[in-house]
C-alpha cells in the first residue's frame, strides 16, 4: 500500500479483457508463435481431462482390491494438490486467477 495524502491506496492491475477462450488448435498450425494454454478455458478442460483420466485410471487397478470409486477419487485429488505437486507444476495447471 502507498501513502497518498494520508489515505491509503491500493493498486490492482488487471490484464482486461481476460483471455478466457483461444482460438483453437488451427491456429497454433498456421502461427508457430500462438500458444492456446495462455487462456483459461483449455487449460481448465485439459485439467478436468487430466483428473477423469487419472481417476479412471486408479480405479481400474483399486477395483481389483475392493476399492470404491471414491477411494480413487480421494486419491487422485491428494495427488494432483499443492501439497504433492511443485509450485511449477500447479504453474501449469492452473493461472494465477484460480488460486
Amino acid at each position: 500500500m502507498n501513502s497518498l495524502s494520508g489515505k491509503n491506496v491500493t493498486r490492482v492491475c488487471l490484464k482486461l479483457p481476460p483471455k478466457v477462450q483461444s482460438q483453437g488448435l488451427w491456429k497454433r498450425f498456421s502461427s508457430f508463435n500462438y500458444n492456446w494454454l495462455e487462456f483459461s478455458l483449455p487449460r481448465f478442460e485439459l485439467t478436468i481431462a487430466l483428473i477423469f483420466i487419472m481417476t479412471q485410471s486408479l480405479h481400474s487397478i483399486l477395483k481389483r482390491f475392493g476399492f470404491p470409486l471414491f477411494t480413487s477419487q480421494l486419491l487422485v485429488g491428494l495427488l494432483l494438490s499443492p501439497a504433492i505437486l511443485s509450485k511449477q507444476i500447479m504453474d501449469k495447471m492452473m493461472t494465477e486467477e484460480t488460486y
